[in-house]
């Protein structure tokens, strides 16, 4: 049995749903002056986004009308671009396998200048052993023999992103197991250069916890992954605020740590990006929106 997970993330890009035009324009929502106003008081170093762009539920939020998903996966990038919050995305559907150097190069035509990535890495990257899941058959449970490879992470992820992204792209750290997060895995992201990624995520961590470890790091960007909601696997959020319309569970402790971690990165020179996922409280574009008033809250005090 296919991994249905694995299917709906491919599926995005394939054929052209009924009765809509591979050409068709997606258009953006019309912003308010409340949220324009507010994209207008954050400081220019700092980037939200959302961990895709290809829901339908945000019809009225980010796009102007209704659109399949997978009119949005190949047409959406452009409008979801042009939303003066939103100046960074991330593209998810690396992670489920590689893309060529032309498709990022479509997503870098589609968006302005000054429009970032977060790019997944593929999976047989990352993983070091294959998850005992359907979609791994015989290889489930057995040793990935591409692990941290750096030929293939050169040749198959890093180097095409980079040929077709440009100066677009930006680069975060994977998610760390709690049982990893030690001053030995701090000391070696510091000796290469590499960056944490703080991730907001049950299994890690609390960020402001995270955080602390970046004063460590020289790096001029901090990156943060406001991913799910406590209490909650990936499976049961989907399920609990598709279609992803509304802000279901508020998580204001969370929001207020990262409005801190926005701030005092702003303050320190340094380009914040914070990517959200649909899974942290109902709807990412909508936690955008309420971290950016809470961030221009917290700056008056």
């Amino acid at each position: 049995m296919a991994d249905r997970r694995l299917d709906a993330q491919l599926e995005l890009f394939s054929s052209t749903g009924q009765g809509e035009s591979r050409n068709a324009a997606v258009e953006p929502a019309r912003v308010g002056a409340e949220v324009a106003g507010l994209a207008d008081r954050l400081p220019s170093g700092l980037r939200f986004g959302t961990s895709s762009w290809s829901f339908p539920g945000w019809a009225g939020i980010v796009y102007q009308g209704p659109a399949r998903g997978q009119h949005l996966a190949r047409s959406g990038l452009a409008a979801y671009a042009r939303h003066p919050l939103l100046r960074s995305v991330g593209i998810d559907r690396s992670f489920y396998g590689p893309l060529g150097q032309a498709e990022y190069a479509a997503y870098a035509s589609a968006v302005p200048d000054d429009f970032r990535f977060l790019v997944k890495a593929h999976q047989a990257l990352t993983l070091a052993r294959f998850p005992h899941q359907a979609r791994y058959g015989a290889r489930a449970g057995e040793p990935n023999p591409l692990y941290l490879d750096a030929g293939y992470a050169r040749d198959a992820v890093v180097g095409l992103c980079l040929e077709g992204l440009g100066a677009k792209p930006f680069h975060a750290a994977a998610a760390t197991p709690r049982t990893l997060f030690t001053d030995a895995y701090v000391a070696a992201l510091v000796a290469v250069g590499a960056l944490h990624c703080l991730n907001v995520h049950p299994a890690m961590p609390g960020v402001l916890a995270q955080r602390a470890l970046l004063n460590r790091s020289k790096e001029p960007t901090w990156v943060v992954r406001w991913m799910l909601h406590p209490g909650f696997d990936y499976e049961r959020a989907r399920k609990r605020y598709a279609p992803f319309d509304r802000l279901v569970d508020e998580d204001p402790t969370t929001r207020s740590s990262l409005a801190r971690i926005c701030l005092e990165g702003s303050k320190a020179g340094k380009q914040v990006y914070v990517i959200i996922n649909n899974k942290a409280e109902g709807s990412a574009p909508l936690s955008a929106f309420a971290l950016a008033a809470a961030l221009v809250t917290a700056a008056k005090t």
